[in-house]
């Protein structure tokens, strides 16, 4: 059987002298299960540290993670494995974080299944202290979470949102190169801290179910930001909807029942309205197309002509 045990404290002792370390370079195991795909811990600062999942599991293996004294946020946009704190299964659970602080859990994934998503670690004591988070707005059962030193086999859900999903999927595709790569993930990851704090601080947390309704939403509201984000690449419906966790059919139909309009026809939207905007502060046609995503000027006036139906002319407002 394919057997990983990774230890927090190791961990740690490997990020004192560098900036990050890929599974593969400390489990002579972990190359024929992952392969190149990323399984990798980064350091954010000295009481945080990201663990970022996106690979295909090219065999079944077991991984066994201990982690006393870290508080864990974990989420995911894909979720093709099974979790374990004790005997308590946790699967299927993209769209919430799932926060815990069991001293080890245990994750099980099988040959060809997939896994998109972060896990936060948090020095337990040095994340109260410095996010300040309003205990009192915790479930009762569930604030040994934040508060046992020696761990707590609860589990704490908190619902996704749709900014936060948007913040995990520019980490899994962040494709800048050191010394700026640490520096956007260390933003980014404060800024998933930074929101679930504030939404547990403003809401509340607590054992209660989530609207599916709700989940599908917010799914659809992050694509939109994926697409908002990246006019000049978009990525195409396919690869939109793994980004997500979801499939072209149910981000499809997402987009109808939110946007009244197709994926392809939103994202045409938002790049007819920011060709508005850049034509609007005095850039060349050219420069404009380029900015979103067409490759030459003899293009994006075809895009513009069929999308407005009328020819593209420099300088002049576009009327709605």
């Amino acid at each position: 059987m394919n057997h990983i045990a990774v230890n927090m404290e190791n961990v740690g002792s490997y990020l004192k002298s560098r900036p990050s370390i890929g599974t593969q370079e400390f489990s002579e195991n972990s190359q024929k299960l992952f392969g190149e795909c990323a399984h990798d811990w980064i350091r954010i600062d000295d009481d945080i540290i990201l663990h970022i999942a996106n690979f295909t599991a090219l065999e079944y293996f077991r991984l066994r993670n201990d982690r006393f004294g870290f508080l864990c946020f974990e989420i995911a946009l894909k979720n093709e494995y099974i979790r374990r704190i004790e005997d308590r299964e946790n699967n299927g659970e993209v769209g919430t974080v799932l926060i815990s602080n069991s001293i080890s859990a245990e994750y099980e994934i099988a040959s060809g299944s997939r896994a998109r998503g972060i896990i936060v670690y948090c020095d337990r004591k040095r994340f109260m202290e410095k996010f300040q988070l309003d205990i009192a707005r915790v479930q009762e059962r569930s604030r040994p979470i934040f508060l046992n030193e020696y761990g707590s086999f609860g589990t704490l859900r908190v619902p996704l949102f749709s900014s936060t999903m948007a913040d995990v999927d520019q980490i899994l595709n962040c494709n800048f190169q050191n010394p700026l790569r640490p520096i956007f993930l260390a933003a980014k990851v404060m800024e998933i801290l930074c929101t679930l704090v504030a939404q547990i601080n403003e809401y509340g947390a607590g054992p209660r179910p989530f609207s599916t309704r709700g989940l599908k939403v917010r799914t659809i509201e992050a694509a939109a930001d994926i697409y908002k984000r990246e006019l000049h690449n978009p990525p195409t419906i396919e690869e939109l909807a793994e980004r997500i966790g979801s499939d072209k059919r149910e981000l499809t139909k997402g987009f109808q029942e939110l946007f009244g309009k197709s994926p392809h026809r939103y994202h045409l939207q938002q790049r007819m309205e920011q060709a508005e905007l850049l034509l609007k502060e005095g850039k060349s046609l050219s420069e404009v197309g380029r900015l979103v995503g067409y490759q030459g000027y003899r293009t994006f006036s075809r895009a513009y002509r069929t999308y407005h139906g009328r020819p593209l002319i420099p300088n002049s407002p576009i009327k709605k």
